[in-house]
């Protein structure tokens, strides 16, 4: 027996793939800077700047991406032969039994603990060699793609290939149920559903020259859950995990809120470029929770069953778990949660839960389910809320006080300024090229000091002022005569608002809330009436 390497040296392998790698990574950092610059408002205009942009944008960009991509892949490659090279010579030295080169050696090793914790999976994870991790991902994409503390990168892998195999076997099933069977068929066409959402979205963002991560996709539970990353969230400077609200599908919603993330990360290359800063960033849209049903109705996002905190209480734990795992792959990412909506209230439980979270930023949110902001468990002075103009949900501090009205989290503006247009509603926060936009692009970027604060206390909050926070907060939690007769009354009471300010709040909360008598439809007319009301008292 003799200690001789056969073959390639497995060390000078390695070592030309952490340089291959690192070229890749540089390929797509020149490639997001050059984007921004050209997207940032340079001062270069006419027919050639024009022809230029749109060359970059359908040629040159993705081919930038599509080579750090290769470059990636043969770092693999390269690890992998390294890792075959050492067994083979263990083999051929008397080392070992069986096997040539490149072929599987041995079982598996077994899976980490069902209760292992991110941080023991990503130990786990990194234990095993390349050839390990490559056949974990071909013939066990279930056991890993949903799988936290395993790296994106390896969960992408892994999702990528359940989706055709799951879109097979879906499709089997449906054919053959029976015709009564009408529970079992929505469930499957809504896994469909989410599976076409999923392959929109990549589609989208690997169009745009952008990396698309699929880091969850789990159609076990009905609804699906699903979570599509704009960008390597194994690798960025700056990670942000977005969770939406009331009405979130992922058969129906995923591919928008991708989109919106697709934009906000533009936006916050654009301010890394400004300051000169290399930093990448990755954004993840996040529907890892069952989210309470509702629909877009014009001035406020009417929900059925959003005053049940048992959504938020169920969803909070699993988001919490989510961002250990991506913690534990990048641990010196800047990572931020973001929160719209009852988003916002699954956000800042999740916040309560653990530590791993540097930011949050919250806005259209009815509450984070605490009234003391020192339960947040992320850093003093990086726990931001925006409140745009006419949004009553951001008023109602249904799950705790109205995080703008609490001590420790920062107000940022959603006017005009500078940096961007106004933002109103409840639905504008993420729009392209707002002020509400770029503040949480600032959060998400790590330089909250260039954020554009202000703050945006609304109607409701003036009349929460009228009465008194706690009886506010004690209507919000729907136990007053207030909100009952609220819900019944609102649209006369809004008419005539002045005289009666306790049971405007309580209209706002009944008519918003709903469902306190019972009719939600009815409900929804109340409110407009009441937020007409408040608004012709502070206009």
């Amino acid at each position: 027996m003799t200690d001789e390497m056969l073959g390639a040296n497995p060390d000078e392998l390695k070592s030309l793939a952490k340089y291959v790698d690192a070229t890749s990574e540089n390929l797509d950092r020149t490639a997001n800077t050059l984007d921004a610059a050209l997207n940032s408002g340079l001062r270069w205009h006419g027919s050639d700047a024009t022809d230029f942009r749109q060359q970059w944008a359908g040629s040159m960009r993705p081919a930038l991406h599509r080579s750090a991509a290769m470059l990636s892949n043969l770092s693999r490659i390269l690890v992998r032969n390294a890792d075959e090279q050492i067994k083979t010579s263990a083999v051929d030295s008397g080392g070992g039994s069986g096997g040539g080169s490149g072929s599987p050696i041995g079982p598996l090793p077994g899976l980490p603990p069902a209760d292992a914790g991110p941080k023991a999976v990503n130990k786990w994870w990194d234990s095993l060699s390349q050839d390990e991790k490559d056949r974990y991902i071909k013939e066990h994409p279930d056991q890993i793609g949903n799988l936290d503390g395993v790296p994106a990168s390896a969960r992408d892998a892994a999702n990528r290939l359940r989706l055709d195999s799951e879109e097979a076997r879906l499709k089997a099933e449906l054919s053959g149920l029976a015709p009564g069977d009408n529970e079992r068929r929505a469930e499957i066409n809504q896994a469909l559903g989410t599976i076409e959402q999923i392959r929109k979205s990549v589609e989208k963002v690997e169009s745009s020259g952008e990396q698309a991560q699929v880091l969850l996709f789990d159609d076990s539970q009905h609804p699906p859950r699903a979570a599509v990353g704009v960008g390597n969230a194994d690798t960025a400077s700056n990670v942000g995990v977005f969770t939406p609200g009331i009405g979130s599908e992922p058969d129906t919603k995923l591919n928008g809120y991708v989109n919106d993330m697709l934009a906000l990360k533009r936006r916050t290359d654009r301010l890394n470029m400004t300051t000169g800063s290399n930093d990448s960033t990755a954004l993840i849209a996040w529907i890892g929770y069952d989210a309470p049903a509702g629909t877009d109705d014009g001035w406020v996002q009417v929900a059925k069953e959003a005053p049940d905190p048992r959504y938020g209480q169920q969803g909070a734990p699993v988001l919490a778990h989510f961002a250990e795992g991506l913690d534990a792959a990048n641990p010196d990412s800047n990572l931020t949660a973001i929160g719209h909506s009852y988003g916002s209230f699954v956000t800042g439980l999740a916040v309560q839960e653990t530590s791993v979270f540097d930011n949050m930023v919250v806005f259209g949110s009815p509450g984070l389910g605490t009234s003391d902001a020192d339960n947040l468990r992320v850093p003093d002075g990086h726990s931001f809320v925006l409140e745009a103009k006419d949004d009553p949900i951001a008023d109602l501090g249904a799950f705790g006080d109205d995080p703008n009205q609490l001590s420790g989290i920062d107000d940022l503006s959603t006017a005009s300024s500078s940096h961007g247009s106004a933002s109103s509603g409840h639905g504008q926060y993420l729009q392209t090229d707002s002020t509400s936009q770029y503040n949480i692009a600032a959060v998400v970027a790590g330089r909250s000091d260039l954020a554009v604060h202000g703050d945006n206390s609304g109607a409701g909050d003036a009349v929460r002022g009228l009465v008194g926070l706690g009886t506010g907060v004690d209507i919000a939690r729907g136990g007053t005569e207030g909100a009952i007769d609220g819900a019944s009354h609102g649209g006369d009471v809004g008419e005539d608002i002045a005289g009666t300010p306790g049971r405007v709040v309580g209209t706002v909360v009944g008519g918003t809330v709903g469902a306190v008598d019972g009719a939600v439809d009815s409900a929804v007319n109340d409110v407009k009436g009441v937020v007409k009301g408040i608004k012709g008292l502070f206009d």
